[in-house]
């Protein structure tokens, strides 16, 4: 911008303070900066990008004069050194790739709500939102801004997914009348892709520790047009155990680092720490353990993780086959940030033999 006002400049300034040493959340700045604001869209698109240059690379005055537009530094990214010890080690080779990769802008990609209408219908209505066809339930939006105040999506015709995360999704290949289990549902971007692949028949139960996530699920199923889940609030671990052995199908979509999403939130490096990292990773071996009960004998479960590190993928993984002899690695894969444009996860088929 040509123009800098003192307001926006203290406006802004304020933001990244509030996250790089207050721990609020990119996000959540970023809306607030706009309530105060009131930008134009070409305002609002630069007011983002300066906090999210000035966050990636912890440097405010850098990202004001311009510093970090013309090219990716990732040699100066912000990154505790604990951190990028883990990321070497998973990574090797791909470390380089992945830095780059996370200093880079992620394109938004929406999940077709197929119970409503067609891609092909559906690129139609969004053609000013420069909408192009991706796959059946997929498309790529080339210019966003406004595209949630949309009627199509107050119609419930889309949802915003990353296309990766869709792929875990299809992992589960669920069918209609199953009896299918989202162990940690959260707002229910997940859940809805799997009531859409049953048809809106058969059984899904989403559970979550937090009643407001499963409040917020609520809002986006009735949009959605889907009325076949039962949510209900993990209280204790007795809410698991009487659903034991009772799933054709169970997603593990585990609470993670989100370092396969460092492109979309690069403020989570300044939320995590070792002893943080140390208590997660106790966390996800207890739900994939717990939450794995639930599929009956011959079931499948799959657990993912929107992250690149070993030690919340395949390694949890390896425990789980290792402390049970009944479960089967099926399949696993893996994607980079950039990977056919989409996030990093890693994802795990698993089935359940019954052979404790």
């Amino acid at each position: 911008m040509d123009t800098f006002t003192n307001e926006e400049r203290s406006t802004l300034y304020q933001a990244f303070l509030d996250v790089t040493k207050r721990g609020h959340y990119l996000s959540s700045e970023i809306d607030l900066v706009f309530k105060l604001l009131s930008p134009s869209a070409d305002k609002a698109t630069y007011y983002r990008s300066l906090l999210f240059q000035a966050i990636r690379y912890n440097d405010f005055a850098g990202a004001v004069d311009g510093a970090y537009d013309e090219a990716s530094a990732p040699g100066k990214m912000y990154m505790p050194e604990w951190m990028r010890e883990a990321l070497v080690q998973s990574l090797g080779e791909n470390f380089d790739y992945f830095v780059s990769q996370s200093l880079t802008n992620a394109p938004v990609f929406i999940r077709v709500n197929t119970l409503k209408t067609t891609a092909s219908e559906l690129v139609s209505q969004l053609s000013s939102f420069n909408a192009s066809v991706v796959s059946n339930e997929c498309l790529l939006i080339g210019s966003p801004y406004g595209l949630f105040r949309s009627d199509a999506f107050a119609y419930g015709y889309f949802e915003q997914q990353d296309i990766n995360s869709q792929r875990v999704t299809e992992s589960l290949d669920v069918g209609i009348g199953m009896r299918v289990v989202d162990a940690c549902a959260g707002n229910g971007g997940k859940t809805l892709h799997i009531a859409a692949k049953m048809k809106n028949r058969g059984t899904l139960v989403a559970l979550d520790i937090d009643p407001n996530r499963l409040d917020v699920l609520h809002e986006r199923a009735k949009r959605a047009g889907i009325d076949n889940i039962d949510k209900r609030q993990v209280s204790s671990t007795k809410v698991i155990k009487r659903i034991e052995g009772t799933a054709d199908r169970v997603l593990i979509d585990a609470p993670c680092t989100g370092t396969g999403v460092l492109r979309r939130n690069p403020d989570i490096l300044y939320h995590l720490s070792e002893r943080s990292f140390d208590t997660l990773i106790t966390l996800q071996r207890d739900i994939l353990h717990r939450n794995a009960l639930i599929a009956k004998p011959g079931g499948r479960v799959v657990y993912a993780v929107c992250s690149v590190l070993a030690e919340e993928g395949e390694q949890q993984v390896q425990k789980l086959l290792e402390d049970s002899g009944e479960f089967i690695l099926v399949e696993e894969w893996k994607t980079l940030p950039g990977d056919d444009g989409g996030d990093g996860f890693y994802c795990a088929v698993i089935t359940r033999s019954g052979r404790a």
